[in-house]
Parts: structure tokens; C-alpha cells; sequence
């Protein structure tokens, strides 16, 4: 992890941008700020390296002499080393939504038996479940629970893996194939998978957008879920109808509220219809049925 140096400088009003100007050069990032109710304003610089002590001092004095003031105090110091990851961990406050438990690896572990448990520390994909759009699919999985025994589901933008883990929780026999465009979310999606003790129910690739082929699912799936944003759910609509069987569902999220006419549109051109939709913090979930054209044994219940 590389250490961080700051540059702390106190200076008057009106000479502050100044000698924030004077050591721009000398370091990776520099800021003037207004203290409340003072005339004086604070500089802030930091860098990634040992910065030159002797140059920023000199750099200062020739500020201060220009603006004809005294040199101001100059303060360099190295930041003490944070692991923020980890120490956003240790926040991570578990979160129920419905049956699902949504924890840390470090949340208290004594809970109802009969919730359902994902472990997910908080990392480089999305999807620890503190988002409306990731609340969402977890309750639309499970209100689809109720009706629909899904034997093929797709996780389309799979982030953490959170989406697919609910979808074991709720269907032990399930086989799920989770794909992210994204190599560091099929990372956290694999790691969270083991460590969630379902990885033999998921494959998981690297891949944009639908899969083209996979062995394990040369058969339409039953339950297709998209967490991701608007403009790619639309723009992948006419595939969800090459991977979603008659009677089977999507499970559309990532979208805002008033995104969702449009993507409603654009799945009911290929014969979608919306069975539920739900808003949390201004995003909008949409569960849509693919219409039945065939046998009534191909319809997902």
C-alpha cells in the first residue's frame, strides 16, 4: 500500500491560491480552503512520494515574499496507513430484506435460523446490498419465490455475486450462470461464491453482455436477472427473448424511475409484460413475464 505525505499550510485570505500556486508543481494533488469565520485559509497538498522538503520551504518563502508577507509555517507529515477497505468492512452493518440476511464477513453471526444468509464484504464490485436497485432484486427474487421453480438462471451483471447467491438461497437445485463485464466483480462473485458455500451451483465468466454459449445452459433459462443501467437493458432487450423461455421471467433493475417507462417499452415489443415493479430510493425494479406461445408445460410455476 503506498504511504501518503501531506503539506499543511496556513496562509491569509488573500494569499492562500498563491502559495497553493507555489508548490503545485511539488506534489500530486494541492487545495485551498476557507476556514469559517477567519481570514486565515488552510492549504492542503498531498502526495504519493517523499516530496522535496527544501523546494516546497523555498517555493513558500518565494510566495510569501511576492504577496510581501511573512512566511507561514509549513507542515509535512506522513499520513498514517488506513486499510479503508477494511475498515469499511468492519461498518458493514447486516441488513434484512425479507428472508434474505445481507452481512459482513465481521457482522454478528447469531441469527434466525430461518433467514436466509449471504456473506458479502463490501469491495471493487457492486452489490453489497446497500443499494435501492440491489434491495430491489432481492425482494422481486423473493416474491418470485412464491410461484416460480426456476431450474436455469442468469445473472446478468453480476458484481458481487449477491444476485446469484439469493437465487441458491431460495433454489438449492438451481444452476446459475453469473457474467460481468468487469474481471475484478467475476473475482469478488467466485470469492463470495466460496465463501457462501455455493460455487458448484454457479458458473461464472468474464463476458459483455449475454453469453453467446455455454455448455451448461444450452437450454433457455427460466429467470433472467439484470441489475445494471438503463440504455444496456434496452439495448439487450431483443436478446432477453433468446434467453428467456416462454412463461419465464426477467428480473430488471439500475434504472431510475423515470427511466422505466422506456425500458418497459422496449421489452414489451418483444413480448414481455410487467408482473411487478418497485421503487426504492428513487430506483425502479421491474419483474416482467415473457408471454406463453407454447405448451402450458413450458411456463415456469
Amino acid at each position: 500500500m503506498n504511504r501518503v505525505w501531506q503539506v499543511s499550510i496556513e496562509a491569509p485570505k488573500d494569499d492562500a491560491l498563491l502559495v497553493a500556486d507555489s508548490i503545485e508543481d511539488l506534489v500530486d494533488s494541492v487545495s485551498a480552503f476557507e476556514v469559517e469565520g477567519n481570514l486565515t485559509w488552510i492549504v492542503t497538498a498531498f502526495a504519493m512520494h517523499c516530496p522535496d522538503h527544501t523546494a516546497i520551504l523555498d517555493a513558500v518563502a518565494h510566495a510569501a515574499r511576492a504577496s510581501g508577507i511573512k512566511a507561514p509555517e509549513v507542515d509535512i507529515s506522513l499520513l498514517p496507513t488506513i486499510d479503508w477497505l477494511a475498515q469499511n468492512r468492519q461498518s458493514f452493518p447486516a441488513m434484512r430484506y425479507g428472508q434474505f440476511l445481507v452481512h459482513g464477513s465481521l457482522s454478528e453471526r447469531t441469527v434466525s435460523p430461518n433467514l436466509l444468509r449471504i456473506e458479502v464484504d463490501a469491495g471493487r464490485a457492486f452489490g453489497s446490498g446497500t443499494h435501492g436497485s440491489t434491495e430491489g432484486c432481492l425482494r422481486a427474487l423473493e416474491r418470485l419465490s412464491r410461484s416460480c421453480v426456476p431450474r436455469r438462471v442468469l445473472d446478468l451483471g453480476c458484481g458481487s455475486g449477491i444476485l446469484s447467491i439469493a437465487a441458491v438461497r431460495l433454489w438449492p437445485w438451481v444452476s446459475v450462470l453469473a457474467v460481468d463485464i468487469d474481471v475484478h466483480a467475476v473475482k469478488t462473485t467466485r470469492e463470495n461464491a466460496r465463501r457462501n458455500r455455493v460455487a458448484r451451483q454457479l458458473t461464472i465468466r468474464c463476458i459483455a453482455g449475454y453469453p453467446r454459449a455455454d455448455r451448461r445452459f444450452r437450454r433457455k433459462c427460466d429467470l433472467v436477472v439484470a441489475n445494471i443501467l438503463a440504455v444496456p437493458l434496452i439495448d439487450m432487450a431483443s436478446d432477453a427473448v433468446q434467453w428467456v423461455r416462454p412463461g419465464g421471467y426477467v428480473v430488471l433493475s439500475g434504472l431510475l424511475v423515470h427511466q422505466e417507462r422506456a425500458v418497459e417499452r422496449a421489452y414489451r415489443r418483444h413480448g414481455f409484460v410487467v408482473e411487478h415493479r418497485r421503487h426504492i430510493q428513487g430506483w425502479s425494479t421491474l419483474t416482467m413475464n415473457r408471454k406463453v406461445k407454447l405448451l402450458a408445460h413450458d411456463v415456469c410455476q
